[in-house]
């Protein structure tokens, strides 16, 4: 409960600080002239992209049909009670599926208790889990579940998937299903999308430094660290930024599995090797879009990724995307780009993945099949609004769906909107449109079916422990000697509590 208690703490601090500074940097004149450009021509552009949707749009509404025909199944009955982090409307995938599914299903009766308090989920979510009063199927997207699976609060859904002769893994990413799985292989947590990161590195920066890691299987955040001190000493620029996301808690985010071993209860901080990575994170100069105050870091993020790129920012090295529109678009072979196509961010060269919408049954469910089958019904390929991607990006809470026919027709639309706002913007490239969004939903359909290591809640409880000794250093007022063997006691008590 302390550990709960510490990762409450920490959300109420970030989010104060996310919400509570405005560093809105002034807009440069290329972002505004391009701006104007958009609300003029957005709409020239509505008719072409249009007719390159309308068969995708009506093959969706063929496929749903045929879907809500063939699944009407009178034997499904009982209730499901379900605890979900998201407003009740069109774009909540769990109360849009729910409609449906009653629909289908007329005996079945679905619950729903919708919060939109984030520190109220996370309070209340806790104590019916700790009381044995939990819904049936919890949102666990937000939520350290792993600490709540170790006392067998969760049933392991493998045995309901196999027992499904309905559900067709080859339909779905299992190599994101084996991600999820625990240290017994099984599965107390199944997610609806995902999401892996991705960083894209300024092209000459690449040549200059032999950077080029598109063909090596990613980069690591050590690696973008080491080539931004390198970088930082050979060409002598006092305002080199590494990244626009760059902080040094963010070091620790990513390389969180080199740092801790939670299994063996070890931690290797207090080391010549760390000691000399604390001296690195101090050379760090960090953009308008990050705060690091001693209340924690903060990342003031703009959703201006695609014009960001094709910006003449030589300071930063390296830019996140951040969404599932930053991923393809800088895919999208336009003319004069500043930076390289994406390559997926690495630790211990594993890809790292974002749960960004997971769902669990309780083992206080007495209908665990029925609870299943809503699941399912959830994650199988449906109609998607094609023509408002914001709404499909929304359903799936800015990740790709683990279905892989909502996984392309998601790209298709995404590729789409994204090829008509680069010809409003006055961007353009060679080759065949169709050629284009075939190659790149290809290659994204690659990557994500690598199997990838999912950034467990905890590590958010390790960072607000570790954090104030990192400021400190940060700011001079203790030696990274000092620092990495505070960080090592704290993480030593932290793994053994």
């Amino acid at each position: 409960m302390y550990k709960y208690l510490k990762f409450i703490m920490f959300l109420v601090i970030t989010m104060g600080s996310l919400t509570g500074c405005s560093f809105e940097a002034k807009s440069d004149e290329l972002y505004n002239s391009k701006l104007n450009e958009i609300t003029v021509n957005l709409d020239k552009y509505q008719e072409s992209n249009d007719e390159l949707i309308k068969n995708s749009q009506n093959e969706n509404q063929q496929a749903q049909e045929a879907q809500m025909t063939d699944s009407i199944d009178s034997n499904l009955s009982g209730t499901l009670r379900i605890s979900v982090f998201w407003p009740d409307n069109e774009r909540n995938l769990i109360a849009v599926a729910a409609k449906e599914f009653q629909a289908l299903h007329p005996e079945v009766n679905i619950q729903i208790q919708f919060y939109d308090d984030f520190f109220k989920y996370q309070a209340q979510t806790s104590v019916e889990l700790m009381s044995n009063t939990a819904a049936d199927i919890i949102d666990l997207s937000l939520i350290p579940y792993e600490q709540y699976a170790d006392k067998g609060l969760f049933a392991d859904l493998y045995p309901l998937m196999n027992a499904d002769d309905s559900f067709n893994k080859e339909d779905y990413f299992v190599n994101v299903f084996e991600s999820f799985e625990d240290s017994q292989n099984s599965l107390m947590a199944i997610p609806l999308s995902f999401r892996f990161n991705f960083v894209t590195m300024r092209q000459d920066f690449m040549k200059s430094f032999d950077a080029e890691f598109e063909n090596r299987g990613g980069i690591s955040y050590q690696q973008m660290l080491d080539l931004y001190v390198t970088a930082q000493t050979e060409m002598e620029d006092e305002d080199l930024y590494m990244a626009d996301f760059a902080s040094a808690a963010t070091w620790f985010e990513f390389e969180w599995d080199n740092l801790v071993d939670i299994k063996n209860k070890k931690a290797y901080m207090n080391t010549p090797e760390f000691v000399r990575n604390l001296e690195k994170l101090k050379r760090i100069k960090l953009t308008e879009k990050v705060v690091q105050s001693k209340d924690g870091p903060g990342i003031l993020v703009k959703h201006y990724f695609l014009y960001n790129i094709f910006q003449r920012n030589p300071a930063v090295l390296f830019v996140q995307s951040l969404k599932i529109e930053d991923i393809i678009q800088i895919l999208l072979p336009f003319n004069d780009m500043l930076y390289s196509k994406p390559i997926p961010l690495i630790s211990d060269g594993i890809p790292i993945m974002d749960r960004t919408f997971t769902l669990g049954i309780t083992n206080t469910c007495k209908n665990k099949e029925l609870a299943w089958k809503f699941l399912s019904y959830c994650m199988a390929e449906r109609a998607l609004p094609t023509k408002e991607i914001d709404t499909s990006i929304s359903l799936f809470r800015q990740g790709f769906p683990v279905n892989k026919q909502n996984f392309r027709k998601f790209l298709q639309a995404a590729v789409n909107e994204i090829l008509r706002r680069g010809n409003a913007l006055g961007y353009s490239f060679s080759g065949s449109r169709t050629a284009v969004i075939e190659e790149n939903i290809a290659q994204i359909e690659k990557w994500c079916s690598m199997k990838g290591r999912v950034k467990q809640m905890d590590l958010n409880i390790f960072l607000d422990l570790i954090y104030p000794d990192l400021y400190q250093y940060l700011i001079g007022e203790q030696t990274a000697e000092q620092t990495a063997a505070r960080l090592q006691m704290k993480t030593e008590i932290y793994l053994n509590e």
